[in-house]
């Protein structure tokens, strides 16, 4: 236990001697990102034994060298550009001004990037940064989080003040071999206010992305995340939310055949009749991993959670799901839900699983369920049986599968782009 002990804090004050340079710090941000630094060196690097790392590996992200040396790839599969919403770039880990058209004076919108010189002038930002973080490591431990905040070299700060009919887009693009991004992003919507968020990329071939995001009261963000397109790339990005009185987050992801990503979402439901809802659907082939890691702490009454992941593992991909609700003795009439599924095509594909409840109010209603199987080829063969291709059939059945991931989107327009995604990638 001493020699783990050694290692994980030896281990994290190396990489936060070869990461950290406090000359690029802003001075605003600075006293979080000391804090943030102490958290990590205390906590130390996670080890694969660890609990919530047993399935994926941190070597991934805690290694000095990047593991894989391969390029990303630059495309972007995924929604189509709208030149009426709200763009910003990120190019190799850094915020592309002149590929972004986000205008800092909006009215709706109040947008500065982690490098202005006028970080002084919203002083909301000091005050968010790295507290949402902070506060998720009293129920678990969260090292590599909080190494991002003190390391973050770049990120976008955005404060909803309006409601906007305008998407924001944030887009993740990289071009460079053997890249890195270390991104810390703050999203805050004032009380009474609502926002479309988009995310889409990767944007370098390790990256570490924290989402910082706090909902005032009756706010409601919709959140749509889209990873992937055959790349080449290590990610593990770490959201964490507050949600006040009324307010409402929904979240959903798609990630198509990433090598490595993991997706830690922790919510923390601290407003009466909060609403949460994360779903996501994966399609993962060769050795791929995909990783979903959730926590939802229910702390106030009257609060809905539901959690819905679907993935589809071809190969020798692996599929991880491992998604707690945690229910304070405060929270009465709870209503928490969580389903996890996953459909295997290969005979050496892996669907690994983890529902948790932790719950200490007597008046809820709280259920989890997970499974696991390959094609029906009854189903199949009926399909064939009325003219329809193998090839195709097996496309139908995927998007059948994955649908009820996606029915969880709240917005018609998106989840028809993303059926339309799916579709086209399980007939290949």
């Amino acid at each position: 236990m001493e020699r783990n002990i050694s290692k994980r804090v030896r281990y994290a004050n190396d990489l936060m001697d070869l990461k950290y340079r406090q000359s690029d710090s802003n001075n605003v941000l600075m006293p979080a990102r000391e804090r943030a630094g102490v958290r990590f060196k205390a906590a130390g690097i996670p080890l694969a034994k660890d609990e919530y790392w047993k399935f994926s590996s941190p070597e991934r992200f805690t290694s000095p060298e990047l593991i894989h040396k391969k390029k990303v790839n630059s495309e972007e599969g995924s929604i189509d550009r709208n030149t009426e919403d709200i763009h910003i770039v990120f190019l190799n880990g850094a915020l592309d001004e002149k590929l972004s058209n986000f205008n800092r004076s909006a009215n709706e919108l109040e947008v500065v990037s982690m490098s202005d010189e006028c970080l002084a002038d919203h002083p909301w930002v000091g005050k968010l940064y790295a507290e949402l973080e902070a506060a998720s490591h009293k129920q678990i431990n969260r090292p590599l989080a909080a190494f991002n905040s003190a390391c973050a070299t770049g990120g976008v700060f955005v404060r909803v003040k309006q409601s906007t009919k305008k998407r924001l887009v944030i887009h993740y693009r990289g071009t460079k071999p053997m890249s890195e991004s270390i991104i810390h992003n703050l999203v805050k919507l004032e009380a009474n206010t609502s926002l479309i968020l988009v995310e889409k990329g990767e944007g370098a071939c390790r990256s570490s992305r924290v989402t910082e995001i706090d909902l005032g009261s009756n706010a409601v963000l919709n959140h749509i995340r889209f990873f992937g397109n055959n790349v080449s790339s290590d990610l593990l990005t770490q959201i964490f939310v507050r949600q006040a009185f009324k307010s409402c987050y929904n979240q959903f992801s798609l990630v198509l055949n990433c090598e490595f990503i993991r997706n830690e979402s922790f919510i923390s439901l601290e407003g009466e009749e909060a609403k949460v809802s994360l779903s996501g659907a994966a399609l993962a082939t060769d050795t791929n991993l995909q990783d979903d890691t959730i926590f939802i702490a229910h702390r106030k009454r009257d609060c809905e959670s539901r959690q819905v992941f679907k993935k589809v593992l071809k190969n020798e991909a692996t599929g991880v799901f491992q998604g707690k609700i945690f229910v304070a003795s405060e929270a009465q009439k709870t209503d928490g839900y969580q389903i996890s599924k996953g459909l295997l095509l290969g005979e050496k594909s892996k669907f690994l699983t983890k529902p948790e409840l932790e719950i200490y109010a007597d008046d809820v209603v709280c259920s989890h369920g997970s499974t696991c199987g390959a094609i029906d080829e009854e189903t199949l063969f009926y399909l064939m049986s009325r003219g329809v291709s193998r090839t195709e059939a097996i496309g139908m059945l995927i998007m059948a599968f994955l649908d009820e991931a996606v029915q969880e989107i709240k917005i018609d327009e998106l989840a028809d782009d993303i059926r339309g995604i799916i579709w086209e990638k399980a007939e290949a």
